[in-house]
């Protein structure tokens, strides 16, 4: 009942920033839309509970809640790369692919260490949901650009997010490896101690 709760409120919040976007600020319809699209993911990335999460680790050091998970990730990714085909620009079609190529690391990562994967959880639960919508409404954009004179403004703030996009999946990346920069850093420093130690 509690998660009914939790998700009726991020429905109230976002459908509040659409309003407040499009009835105050004067924003166009879709843009409003796209952004309360993203506003409801990132809360419900952030107080969503994923049950899989909390499967226990197998011999292998891998679970079937963490291998489907992957192969989600890797379907939506896929549909990502989908997408960017269909995209005219040059410029957006290099910014998605350096996307993908993130997702890529992060998902191989994940899949190579299933420990990673409590790091990487909000990638998973709302990063590439939100991704594969806003690329959804671009596509729909364009191929609608000659009819909506309203449509520009829109692209261009679109465009912007996704530079968003890219920074907070390098960020997952980097979060992915701050453990191992660690572990490396403190063998270097016994390294070090140990060579001191030795007189040389």
């Amino acid at each position: 009942m509690k998660k009914v709760f939790t998700h009726i409120f991020h429905l109230l919040f976002s459908i509040g920033a659409f309003s407040l976007l499009f009835f105050v600020l004067g924003l166009s319809a879709i843009l409003s839309l796209i952004i309360g699209l993203f506003l409801f993911f990132i809360l419900s990335g952030f107080t969503g509970n994923n049950v899989q999460e909390e499967l226990p680790m197998h011999k292998g050091n891998t679970t079937s809640g963490i291998d489907s998970l992957l192969q989600a990730g890797f379907e939506k990714l896929s549909s990502l790369e989908h997408k960017s085909v269909q995209i005219d620009k040059e410029e957006i079609r290099l910014k998605i692919g350096r996307i993908y190529r993130l997702g890529q690391k992060i998902l191989d990562t994940v899949r190579d260490n299933p420990s990673d994967y409590r790091a990487a959880r909000q990638f998973f639960n709302y990063y590439l949901d939100a991704t594969n919508s806003i690329l959804d409404k671009y596509v729909t954009l364009q191929n609608n650009r000659d009819h909506l004179s309203i449509a520009e403004d829109s692209f261009q703030k679109t465009e912007n997010l996704l530079d968003t996009i890219e920074v907070a999946y390098q960020k997952q990346l980097e979060k992915l490896f701050e453990d191992d920069v660690m572990d490396l850093d403190t063998e270097l420093k016994v390294l070090a101690k140990t060579i001191k130690s030795e007189g040389f």
